[in-house]
């Protein structure tokens, strides 16, 4: 069986070939992306002690939050499309006797981020290899970038996002598709 070390044909996935779109940002924010984390999952456990043995039993399924870092650019401004994400969530400044009497709430703040959506691409932009969705998705935190005079980077913003779970589609090499903790909500891959 050929591989990727033995076969010029296959090429195996690479870390800098992704692409993040968020609908709460203009244009999907797909260009923004600067480093993202995939889901990942951990099953819990539960013991059971007999005599002197103990016994391990699977238990439920939980996904961690998704770490993306995104840059900060002049126009759109991502600072302030995460302000309002806060804002559409349910959250306004104490004070304001004209915001409207809300707090935040699940329905808000998923509706506020919309559609997150991970590809890992191929050679081109069009060759999803992976396409994550994550599902009921909420911004749980974020980290604007520091600022400093002895720094030349470019300002980013860390979202922390807090999924249900996640859905998986992927191309074998045979070009087939297999489909992963799909909801009739994922659209497949389309290249």
């Amino acid at each position: 069986m050929a591989n990727f070390w033995t076969s010029p044909n296959r090429d195996p996935k690479r870390a800098y070939r992704f692409t993040v779109s968020v609908t709460a940002f203009e244009g999907s924010g797909i260009w923004y992306a600067k480093s993202a984390t995939k889901p990942k999952f951990t099953v819990t456990s539960t013991e059971h002690k007999y005599i002197n043995h103990t016994f391990h039993y699977p238990g439920r399924v939980e996904w961690d939050p998704v770490t993306i870092t995104l840059v900060d650019p002049v126009d759109p401004n991502a600072a302030s499309a995460a302000a309002t994400i806060l804002q559409k969530s349910g959250y306004y400044i104490p004070g304001d006797e004209n915001a409207p009497f809300t707090t935040v709430n699940k329905k808000d703040a998923v509706g506020a981020l919309g559609r997150v959506t991970i590809r890992q691409i191929g050679e081109s932009n069009s060759d999803v290899l992976e396409q994550w969705v994550l599902n009921n998705a909420w911004i749980e935190s974020v980290n604007f970038s520091d600022l400093s005079y002895d720094d030349e980077e470019l300002s980013t913003i860390e979202l922390s996002i807090k999924v249900d779970w996640a859905s998986l589609e992927t191309k074998e090499a045979n070009g087939e598709l297999s489909n992963y903790f799909l909801t009739t909500q994922t659209p497949p891959i389309t290249s």
